[in-house]
């Protein structure tokens, strides 16, 4: 009898102790994932752009391995010294027992980055493997309350932090980023939402196509949703963006297709107006 109530009390105080850790986080204990170590629900597979005459751009391309993860992600962007545009390309080897992933950059033609994620499938940080020589930068994540609160970056020759703020439905309605330890703020978005997406998912092409040359990294983890919190719970009706080049994008006129899943948009100052996602579900067989 003393033993059984020996046992109970040791697993009612570590209840209380687990409970009290606001760093204990319940919600994402259990594998999101469900022990296949980032296989997508559903993924993007290609990126459309209409253009000037009703032609089609392709913006990204994915490669996918026979169990269903990106193998490869390719950007096009443009050239710095012609017109040409050409792919830049990312290549993903996973260890699935260490739940790594280590990156491949095609313009480098070597590992650039390993992404380590927490067991609850989180992202914890993207670690660069070339030091303080890297033109990536080294960061890692942190959350509170479930939710993606701080992305802390070290570059060559400087640091910056960049924040999130959240609504009451989990939709970030502020991202800002801050140098020389949060005194200058370089970046500054405010999002706005309309009705709920109703358990759709919503992808979005970066706005700033520079960042897919200048900071590759981040475009990359919005397009292979390794943070949930980048897929907003409602649907994004502006952005207005505060820094570093002041305007405001108005987002309507968008379609889900019969499974949930956003298939187009329309920006009203962009040119040609329309984004087109073409979308592949790794549990289509057939596909």
């Amino acid at each position: 009898m003393k033993q059984l109530t020996y046992a109970l009390m040791s697993a009612a105080f570590a209840l209380i102790l687990l409970s009290s850790c606001s760093k204990f986080d319940w919600k994402h204990w259990k594998d999101k994932h469900h022990g296949k170590f980032l296989v997508p629900d559903c993924d993007a597979q290609r990126i459309y752009q209409d253009v000037e005459g009703g032609g089609i751009e392709v913006q990204m391309q994915k490669t996918y391995y026979s169990d269903g993860r990106v193998k490869k992600i390719g950007f096009y962007t443009f050239s710095a010294v012609s017109t040409d545009v050409y792919w830049h390309s990312f290549t993903l080897d996973y260890n699935i027992a260490d739940r790594t992933v280590t990156i491949t950059d095609s313009a480098r033609g070597a590992a650039v980055l390993k992404a380590i994620f927490h067991p609850s499938g989180r992202l914890q940080r993207l670690e660069r493997l070339q030091g303080d020589t890297s033109s990536f930068a080294d960061r890692t994540f942190e959350y509170s309350g479930g939710r993606l609160t701080n992305i802390n970056s070290i570059w060559k020759t400087f640091n910056d932090v960049e924040t999130f703020t959240y609504d009451a439905d989990g939709n970030i309605v502020r991202r800002v980023k801050s140098a020389d330890g949060g005194v200058t703020i370089a970046e500054d978005a405010i999002y706005t939402y309309g009705v709920a997406a109703a358990g759709r998912r919503q992808l979005y092409i970066p706005q700033f196509n520079y960042l897919v040359v200048v900071d590759p990294s981040m475009a990359l983890l919005e397009y292979l949703g390794w943070v949930d919190d980048f897929w907003p719970k409602n649907i994004l009706i502006s952005i207005e963006y505060v820094q570093p080049l002041p305007h405001e994008e108005d987002y309507s006129d968008h379609v889900f297709d019969a499974g949930g899943k956003l298939t187009s948009y329309s920006i009203g100052s962009f040119v040609g107006g329309t984004k087109y996602i073409d979308w592949r579900c790794s549990s289509d067989k057939d596909k």
